[in-house]
């Protein structure tokens, strides 16, 4: 018998490895009906697939046949749209707590996978109505929240491109974003924020409406959405692959002028599912919380709430310093 196996994705084809504690000198491989032989144990051997779930028999003279399945993994993400980590969170643990925030008075609140899935596609509706098209560039210049992460993968799942700044920004800095980008909608956290991309909106010409998170932007944007359909969000959805570009990251700009990195679908879904092969017990079992304090304009801070979609965590969004400590133990 074998003793143990697992599965490793890459590119679209699926890096099957199998480990064994007999001496087997061969044995066939069978996937999907078609059968391959493989010589030597340990090996690895590799085996183009398609977008289902895969069932694997593993037969070896004199032993056991060994079963098991490789699950869905988007063609290795080449299909992917992040918006399906989104789902298929929802799918698996519709009610479980996903997100949870705190209010002004300090409370923690939840959201399920549920009320998250739902809330993104309203956003992103919203969008839609509002004007934004494939292609445009969204920029978010807010503090770590859950309108945060929920525009977020709203702007990103229709295609758009999510541009996010930090707040300590200059209004010059922003300008220069603004136009490398060609950002064509703005959310600010605050007057602070508002104020500094007024003061160069008539130096951004892509640039046609900011709304204010403070002043009820997320509620603003989806009402934009009444009369989209949810064909119309899937048609959209669905329009939008691996490739397509999901987001230019700049840096701070402590050191000099921002640079910008362009980062796919397939980027960011690699590596969430490569968190998900290699650190199972971390990201992808029941009951494992994540506090996250970084500015979401921060690449590594993203790439965490999108892996918190992906596996099983439950996303905590913290915004302050001065609160951290508070927050972990109310958080825990």
């Amino acid at each position: 018998m074998f003793s143990s196996c697992a599965t490793v994705f890459c590119g679209s084809r699926a890096k099957v490895t199998f480990d064994t504690n007999v001496p087997v000198e061969s044995a066939t491989l069978t996937i999907d009906g078609k059968k391959h032989q493989v010589n030597a144990f340990p090996y690895e051997t590799r085996v183009k697939r398609g977008f289902t779930d895969t069932e694997v028999k593993v037969e070896s003279e004199g032993y056991d046949p060994v079963r098991f399945t490789i699950f869905k993994t988007f063609n290795a993400v080449s299909v992917i749209n992040l918006f399906d980590l989104l789902d298929g969170r929802a799918q698996r643990d519709p009610e479980g707590s996903m997100v949870e925030y705190k209010d002004e008075e300090g409370r923690w609140h939840s959201f399920t996978a549920r009320e998250v899935r739902q809330k993104v596609i309203d956003i992103a509706k919203g969008l839609i109505g509002w004007g934004i098209t494939k292609g445009d560039a969204v920029s978010i210049i807010a503090r770590t929240c859950w309108e945060w992460t929920a525009l977020d993968m709203a702007i990103m799942a229709v295609g758009a491109i999510t541009v996010p700044v930090y707040e300590t920004n200059s209004a010059q800095q922003i300008r220069n974003i603004f136009n490398d980008s060609k950002v064509a909608l703005a959310i600010a956290q605050d007057d602070t924020q508002r104020d500094k991309i007024e003061s160069i909106k008539d130096e951004a010409p892509s640039l046609r409406e900011v709304f204010m998170m403070e002043a009820g932007a997320v509620d603003a944007i989806i009402a934009f959405g009444t009369d989209v359909s949810d064909k119309e969000f899937w048609d959209r959805k669905n329009a939008v692959h691996g490739d397509a570009l999901a987001t230019i990251v700049y840096t701070s700009g402590s050191t000099g002028t921002p640079k910008g990195v362009e980062l796919s679908h397939g980027n960011f879904a690699f590596l969430c599912l490569s968190a998900k092969q290699y650190m199972p017990g971390v990201v992808d079992a029941p009951g494992r919380r994540l506090l996250l304090f970084l500015p979401l304009s921060h690449v590594f801070a993203r790439y965490m709430s999108l892996l918190s979609y992906a596996g099983t965590l439950t996303l905590g969004l913290s915004s302050s310093m001065k609160t951290i400590v508070k927050d972990f133990e109310g958080f825990g």
